[in-house]
């Protein structure tokens, strides 16, 4: 687990479900995947359709609605070999920032990335913005602009 100097409740929950991402093997039924699935908000509005959580991709592009299909996307990743070592927690507010590295089966690993998570007020993910910032070679998928130019 990560250390962290003033550690907050996002802050822990974040590392807490990082340590069971990297535990967990692909099989849904680990119970890793529970501490995991506990950390985001419950399916709204409800489980047919929903809009929370909610989790974007590194592409910025693809986008995964709902507790099960997040859990899914995760556990294709592990399936990979995917692992993210978290590196650090900025918090501020109901927003936090995490700075993580990624290895394994992921195609665009290994990189770093900053990730941006929203938390409703209960504590729990509403919004994952997986690689807001990147070290991946790729950092502007098509249909995005690079600011810089």
């Amino acid at each position: 687990m990560v250390q962290f100097s003033a550690q907050s409740i996002q802050s822990t929950r974040l590392s807490e479900g990082y340590a069971a991402f990297n535990r967990a093997d692909a099989d849904q039924n680990d119970p890793n995947w529970s501490i995991v699935e506990e950390l985001f908000c419950e399916d709204r509005p409800n489980s047919d359709q929903p809009d929370f959580p909610v989790w974007y991709a590194m592409d910025h592009v693809t986008v995964h609605k709902g507790r099960q299909a997040i859990l899914a996307y995760l556990q294709s990743l592990r399936a990979a070999n995917t692992k993210a070592t978290l590196l650090g927690v900025g918090d501020h507010g109901n927003k936090s920032i995490t700075l993580d590295i990624t290895l394994g089966g992921d195609p665009e690993a290994p990189h770093a990335c900053a990730d941006i998570v929203e938390f409703d007020k209960s504590g729990r993910i509403e919004v994952f913005r997986h690689c807001s910032t990147a070290t991946h070679e790729d950092e502007h998928p098509e249909g995005h602009s690079d600011p810089t130019k």
